[in-house]
C-alpha cells in the first residue's frame, strides 16, 4: 500500500479544525495509509503559496483554499490521490 500526505493549512480555528477532523475521519473510513498534518506556521504555509486559508493539499498539491471544502469533495480528492499514485 502506498503512503500519502494530506496537509490542512490554516491558523488554529473552527474552519481549519473542521477540515482536519473531516480528513482524519475520511482517511480512516477509506482505509488510506496517509499522514495527515495540520500546518499553522506561516512560513510553512508560504511554501504552498497559499494566501487564503483554510487550505487542503494532497501530496503537496493544493486542491482547495479560502473556504470549508465539502466532505464529499474531500472524499473525491482522496480517492483521486490514491488512483493517481496507483497508475
Amino acid at each position: 500500500m502506498a503512503f500519502y500526505e494530506v496537509c490542512i493549512l490554516g491558523l488554529k480555528g473552527y474552519d481549519a479544525d473542521y477540515l482536519y477532523q473531516v480528513v482524519l475521519e475520511l482517511v480512516k473510513e477509506l482505509n488510506i495509509d496517509a499522514d495527515v498534518k495540520y500546518i499553522s506556521d506561516m512560513k510553512a504555509m508560504a511554501k504552498f503559496r497559499v494566501i487564503m486559508t483554510p487550505a487542503i493539499a494532497f501530496n503537496g498539491k493544493v486542491r482547495g483554499y479560502g473556504r470549508i471544502v465539502p466532505r464529499g469533495l474531500i472524499k473525491k480528492w482522496l480517492l483521486e490521490m490514491v488512483k493517481e499514485e496507483e497508475s
